[in-house]
C-alpha cells in the first residue's frame, strides 16, 4: 500500500478510543448519526427529538421575483412618510475610482415596469427625488420593485446601481452582528433578556453628499408631466437647486442612500452604530466588532448591536436592559429618525431570524420553529426551481452561523449551487436534486433540532493539546486554570502571551494518550487530523468522568477522582486526586465548551469555519458534530506555536520510544 493511500486509510479509521456509541428509537435520527461516523448499540449514550419530527410543509415566503410596475399596482410602492427626517452622510470624492469601466447597458436606465407607470410614479413621489440636467448625469442606475414581506401587498424600491458601483472603490467589510457575532455571547448567568428597535425607511432617511446625486439617474422626462410648477412657471429642486421650465426635459436622481450602493450598508450601520456608542452604558460590549473581540471583551452584563436598521440588546439585568432600550430610542428620535417599531425586554423573542430564549432548560439562540420541516421538505423534492434552492441555502448558511459544525453537513448541496451560478442557470430554471442532496437535507433537518448556541458560560474545567509527526502522535491535558471559568481568547495563529502562559511548563500537563503510526506518513495532515480527532475523544471521556462525579456528590455519594493512569507514573499521590476538576463552575448538565490546541494551521481554521471542501478533513468536522449532539460537548480550536506546544515531545522520534504509552481505557 502507497503512503499515501495509507495515509487516508489511517485518517478515516475509527479505533476504541474515538468511537462513539448512541442509541435512539428513531429510524431517521439513527441514520443521521450513522452519516456522521456513531455507532449504535445498547450501551450508548440515548438520542431523543429535542421538539416535534420534521413534516412535509408547503414551502411558502416572499417570491423575491420582481413585480412588474403599472398604472394598476404603482401606488404599491413603498416611500418614506416622514420626509425632513433626513440625516446627511459624509462620503468623499476620493473614494471615485480614476479608471471606471464603461458603461453598462443592461441596466442604463431600465424601468422595471411600464412607461406610463414611471410617470405616474414620478409625479406622485416628486419631492423625494432630486432633479438635474441631462448633461450633469455621470452615471445611471436601473429601478426595479420586490415584494416586502409575507402578507405585505407593499412593494421595496431596489436601485441598480451597476454603473455606479463600478465607479466607486471597494468599501471596507461591514462587520454585522449577525448569528456568527451573536453567538459568541457569554454570560455568567443562564437567564437574560433581549430588546429589539426598528427603525422606518433607515435609508430613505439618509441624504448623499449634492456631487453624488448624478451617479444614481434614471432616464430623462418630460418635465411637464411629472414637476408642479409655481404661478410663475417655474420649479426649483430644493435638492440640486436647478430651476426648470416645463418645456424643459429632467433627469430624476435619488439623493438618498440607495438600496443596491455598495457602499450604504457600510455608512449606514456607521451611523446607527455611533449613535448606540454615545449613549451605551460603561462596560457594554458593541456586536459591531470582530467575533474574537467579542470574546477577549466578554463576560460583561449587556451586549448591543446594530443590523442595519435592526438594534438590539442582550442583557442579563432587566433594568439595565429597559434603561438602556429607553436611551436608544431617545438617541435614534433625537438624531431624526422614526422608529417603525419598538419593543422592550423580553424572555423569549424572533431576533435576527433566530429564537432568542432568554429562559429554560437550554438557554440561548436556537433555529426559529418550522424551519426543520422546509429543509425536510427540500429532501422529498427530486426537482425545484434554481432560485428556491439558493433560498433554502441561504437559509442554511445563515441559520447554520449558530453552530458552524453543521456546515460539515452540506458538502453536495453546495458544489451545485456553485455548478449551476458558473453556468449562468436563470433563477426560474427547473434544477434536479441528486439523492446525497437530498440526503443532506434531511439530515439537516433532523440534527437541525439538536442545533443551539448558548450564551451563558460553560468552559470545560479542562484544557487538551494535542500534536503529531509522520511517525506517532500524543495527546496532554491540564487544569483549565484562571480560565476555568472563561474562555482563552483565539487569537488566530498568534502565540499571544497567554496562549503561551498556559503552553509553559510542561509539569502541568499530564499524558493522556499517544501512539506511533505503523509507517511513516507522507505528509503531516493525516496525522494531525487523527490527533485531534483522538483529543476531541479524549475530552469527551475526561468530561464524563466529571459528569458522573459531579452527580455523585450532588446525591450525597464519595467524589470519584480521575484514574491515576491519565498522568505520568512517579507523580505524588496528592497530585493524583482530582484537583484536575476541582474549583469549576462548569454546570455538568448543560452543554460544555471544550477547547483544544493544536499547531497545526489547516485543522485550526478547519473546525474554526465548521467544515472544508476536503473530505477528510471535512469528516473531522461531522466527528466533531457527532460527539456535539450525542455528548453535549462543543469542541473549539486554538493554536499554539510548536516551538510551544507542551505535547510535541511526544512525537519526537527520539523520545517517542523513550515513553511507555499511557492509555486511558
Amino acid at each position: 500500500m502507497g503512503q499515501n493511500r495509507m495515509a487516508d486509510r489511517l485518517q478515516g479509521r475509527r479505533g476504541k478510543f474515538d468511537t462513539v456509541y448512541f442509541k435512539t428509537d428513531d429510524d431517521r435520527l439513527r441514520r443521521a448519526l450513522k452519516h456522521l461516523g456513531g455507532t449504535e448499540c445498547e450501551e450508548g449514550t440515548p438520542v431523543y427529538f429535542e421538539g416535534p419530527e420534521p413534516k412535509v410543509v408547503p414551502l411558502a415566503g416572499v417570491d423575491k421575483k420582481p413585480v412588474y410596475l403599472t398604472a394598476e399596482n404603482f401606488h404599491l410602492v413603498h416611500e418614506p412618510q416622514q420626509h425632513s427626517g433626513t440625516i446627511p452622510v459624509s462620503f468623499s470624492e476620493k473614494n471615485v475610482r480614476s479608471d471606471p469601466p464603461p458603461v453598462n447597458e443592461r441596466w442604463n436606465g431600465y424601468w422595471g415596469g411600464t412607461e406610463e407607470s414611471r410617470i405616474l410614479y414620478l409625479r406622485q413621489n416628486w419631492h423625494l427625488w432630486g432633479w438635474i440636467r441631462e448633461e450633469n448625469v455621470k452615471r445611471r442606475t436601473g429601478c426595479f420593485f420586490i415584494p416586502k414581506k409575507p402578507g405585505d401587498p407593499r412593494l421595496r424600491k431596489i436601485l441598480a446601481c451597476i454603473d455606479a458601483n463600478n465607479s466607486m472603490r471597494e468599501p471596507s467589510k461591514t462587520v454585522l452582528p449577525g448569528p456568527w457575532n451573536v453567538s459568541k455571547i457569554r454570560f455568567r448567568k443562564r437567564r437574560f433578556y433581549t430588546t429589539e428597535s426598528d427603525v422606518e425607511a433607515f435609508y430613505s432617511s439618509l441624504v448623499c453628499p449634492k456631487w453624488l446625486l448624478g451617479y444614481f439617474a434614471l432616464r430623462p422626462v418630460a418635465a411637464s408631466e411629472v414637476l408642479p410648477f409655481s404661478e410663475d412657471g417655474t420649479f426649483t429642486c430644493p435638492v440640486s437647486g436647478e430651476t426648470f421650465y416645463p418645456g424643459d426635459t429632467v433627469t430624476p436622481a435619488w439623493p438618498r442612500l440607495p438600496m443596491g450602493f455598495t457602499w450604504s450598508v457600510e455608512l449606514a450601520t456607521a451611523l446607527a452604530h455611533d449613535i448606540l456608542n454615545g449613549v451605551a452604558p460603561s462596560g457594554a460590549v458593541s456586536l459591531n466588532i470582530g467575533k474574537n473581540e467579542i470574546l477577549k471583551r466578554s463576560l460583561c452584563e449587556l451586549y448591543f448591536g446594530s443590523y442595519i436598521d435592526n438594534l438590539f440588546i442582550f442583557s442579563t439585568d432587566l433594568s439595565l436592559a429597559k434603561n438602556t432600550h429607553q436611551s436608544f430610542d431617545q438617541a435614534i428620535k433625537g438624531s431624526g429618525l422614526v422608529l417603525s417599531e419598538t419593543d422592550g425586554p423580553r424572555l423569549r423573542r424572533k431576533l435576527l431570524g433566530l429564537d432568542a430564549r432568554g429562559e429554560g432548560e437550554h438557554p440561548g439562540l436556537r433555529p426559529p420553529p418550522g424551519l426543520e420541516d422546509e429543509m425536510y421538505t427540500m429532501s422529498t423534492k427530486s426537482y425545484c426551481s434554481f432560485r428556491l434552492l439558493e433560498r433554502m441555502m441561504g437559509k442554511v448558511s445563515w441559520i447554520a452561523s449558530i453552530d458552524r459544525f453543521f456546515f460539515s453537513l452540506f458538502l453536495h448541496g453546495y458544489l451545485l449551487v456553485s455548478s449551476l451560478r458558473k453556468r449562468n442557470v436563470r433563477p426560474g430554471a427547473r434544477v434536479r436534486l441528486s439523492r446525497k442532496v437530498r440526503e443532506e437535507f434531511e439530515f439537516f433537518s433532523i440534527l437541525m433540532i439538536q442545533m443551539r448556541a448558548r450564551l451563558n458560560l460553560n468552559a470545560s474545567p479542562v484544557l487538551v493539546a494535542c500534536d503529531a509527526s509522520l511517525q506517532a502522535w500524543g495527546i496532554v491535558m491540564r487544569r483549565a486554570g484562571q480560565f476555568g471559568n472563561a474562555f482563552p481568547p483565539d487569537e488566530g495563529l498568534v502565540s499571544s502571551e497567554i496562549v503561551r502562559g498556559l503552553m509553559g511548563g510542561e509539569q502541568q500537563w499530564r499524558v493522556c494518550r499517544r501512539r506511533e503510526f505503523r509507517r511513516r506518513l507522507a505528509t503531516i495532515l493525516p496525522g494531525e487530523l487523527t490527533a485531534f480527532r483522538q483529543a476531541a475523544a479524549v475530552a469527551v471521556e475526561q468530561l464524563s468522568k466529571f459528569r458522573k462525579q459531579r452527580t455523585r456528590r450532588a446525591r450525597g455519594g464519595r467524589r470519584q477522582d480521575v484514574p491515576e493512569r491519565v498522568f505520568h507514573r512517579g507523580v505524588p499521590r496528592e497530585e493524583r486526586e482530582s484537583k484536575i476538576f476541582r474549583g469549576s463552575d462548569c454546570d455538568a448538565d448543560q452543554d460544555i465548551d471544550q477547547i483544544i490546541f493544536t499547531d497545526n494551521s489547516v485543522v485550526y481554521y478547519s473546525v474554526r469555519k465548521g467544515r472544508s471542501s476536503v473530505i477528510k478533513v471535512n469528516s473531522l468536522c461531522q466527528f466533531l458534530l457527532l460527539i456535539q449532539v450525542v455528548n453535549k460537548v462543543k469542541i473549539q480550536s486554538r493554536w499554539c506555536s510548536t516551538t510551544v506546544m507542551p505535547a510535541d515531545y511526544l512525537t519526537r522520534e527520539d523520545t517517542f520510544r523513550l515513553i511507555k504509552p499511557l492509555h486511558v481505557e
